[in-house]
């Protein structure tokens, strides 16, 4: 992806993470004054599906990218971090068993089963009241992207424009019932039918938006000139998540929201040229946005177990805290450990196709 063309859809992926740190948080900060802020997610699969076309569609025309060396490729982008997350939650479930404190999803005796799944990204139940990664929550949108992109890697020489339109319209109704059914979209982090229908129908209907979207943008689609503006897509997005929680009409905000709404912003940032005052803080957000997302759940429940009575003594500035602290670690994380790791996987791919 070319940062100095998409620069703001790398301010927007940062700030949807720090929204979810924020949601997941909730303890270091008390009153969370972003209720709907669950819709981070379907701004990242619209995001992701918007990328990877840029990245990706004209590779898979001239035949110089392959369905499995696609999935190989995001398995390199994504499994260095997830692979630290999950040894933090690790750390986490241990230290809490060893408090006498409960782990989610996690009863005595199931760790190594959990663990296993885990390392291989499968979920670890199907249980409707259990976590699918209890190790580490919100690696279950990533499951669901990588099942996504298995799909697209094979199917991709058919998605033209008019079968884009016709399957997003038919999982946008999907998404309606199954929102109409459980009375909104939060749903994904945990198993059974309804529930798993619905994330699938999420990452699906997010990442096929996004690559309808990429189409568009190549044919000449944009914003109107007088409306083109780096802040206003994050603005809007923001505002998105504050709505409150409106009982039986929950269901419909966050149709029209998935549906309409957030991909529009998404389309309104890719439309806008980046201030030069903007570029380095949205290189950044952009650069530490996965590390933020990966890492802010098993963190933050670890440095509940270690240190409860502290967080609660003293927040919301052990949020600030906690938050500044989990900034610097990604910068750290990616700067010195993820971004030659993928690079020496990547070199080794390339080797290993060279010499097959």
């Amino acid at each position: 992806m070319s940062h100095t063309k998409f620069l703001g859809l790398d301010g927007m992926r940062g700030i949807a993470a720090l929204f979810v740190l924020l949601r997941h948080t909730g303890g270091y900060w008390g009153p969370f004054p972003f209720p709907r802020s669950y819709l981070a997610v379907d701004v990242f699969f619209v995001l992701s599906g918007f990328v990877i076309a840029h990245a990706y569609e004209r590779r898979f025309h001239d035949g110089s990218m392959t369905a499995s060396r696609f999935l190989v490729t995001r398995l390199i982008r994504l499994y260095p971090m997830y692979l630290v997350g999950m040894a933090i939650g690790l750390s986490w479930a241990l230290s809490a068993m060893s408090r006498g404190v409960d782990v989610f999803s996690v009863a005595q005796g199931e760790l190594p089963r959990v663990l296993l799944l885990s390392l291989v990204f499968l979920p670890s139940h199907l249980d409707p009241a259990l976590f699918l990664f209890p190790l580490n929550g919100p690696a279950w949108s990533l499951f669901y992207e990588l099942v996504v992109n298995g799909v697209y890697s094979v199917v991709q020489r058919w998605l033209t424009w008019p079968v884009l339109v016709a399957l997003l319209a038919t999982i946008a109704l999907l998404i309606g019932v199954v929102s109409y059914q459980v009375g909104g979209l939060d749903l994904g982090i945990t198993a059974g039918p309804k529930v798993m229908l619905g994330a699938s129908a999420r990452a699906f209907f997010g990442m096929g938006y996004g690559l309808l979207l990429y189409h568009g943008y190549r044919r000449g689609v944009r914003v109107p000139s007088a409306l083109a503006n780096a802040l206003g897509p994050i603005a809007l997005m923001s505002i998105v998540f504050m709505i409150p929680l409106l009982g039986r009409l929950n269901w419909l905000v966050d149709v029209v929201a998935v549906t309409v709404v957030l991909p529009g912003c998404v389309m309104w940032s890719a439309s806008s040229p980046t201030p030069l005052r903007l570029t380095a803080l949205f290189t950044v957000l952009g650069v530490i946005s996965y590390p933020l997302y990966v890492l802010h759940w098993p963190l933050s429940e670890l440095g509940a177990v270690m240190l409860a009575d502290t967080i609660a003594r003293y927040r919301p500035m052990s949020g600030v805290v906690f938050t500044l602290t989990l900034l610097l670690l990604c910068a750290t994380v990616v700067r010195f450990a993820d971004e030659s790791i993928r690079a020496r996987l990547t070199a080794r791919l390339l080797a290993y196709r060279a010499r097959g």
